[in-house]
């Protein structure tokens, strides 16, 4: 169970790096959040399709998800790592962005 379980907890920096993707959209720039669900559709296209499209690599690539490691007690790398500082900073941005803004 806790090898699923930690297997499972190294997607989460990938989800995170999306919705802050989405965020930061939001924030800074409003008119573009419609390429959040964009990205969203992309990564899962490209994650459920692209094995049986035979994408090349370069285009598997864009997808976050396909940076984590699918096995258990593998050594995810610096990817992971990279994209929760990435998720962090976009939170940032988009929470100055809507700090920015006039919603009242």
């Amino acid at each position: 169970m806790n090898r699923v379980l930690s297997s499972g907890m190294w997607h989460l920096p990938a989800v995170w790096l999306v919705a802050s993707i989405a965020v930061a959209l939001l924030g800074a720039l409003p008119r573009f959040f419609v390429a959040a669900w964009a990205l969203l559709a992309a990564c899962v296209v490209i994650d459920m399709l692209g094995p049986a499209l035979q994408l090349a690599d370069e285009v598997s690539n864009v997808s976050p998800f396909a940076h984590v490691p699918q096995l258990p007690d593998v050594d995810p790398g610096t990817g992971v790592w990279v994209m929760g500082v990435a998720s962090l900073v976009l939170l940032i941005v988009g929470d100055l962005g809507m700090r920015r803004r006039d919603l009242g």
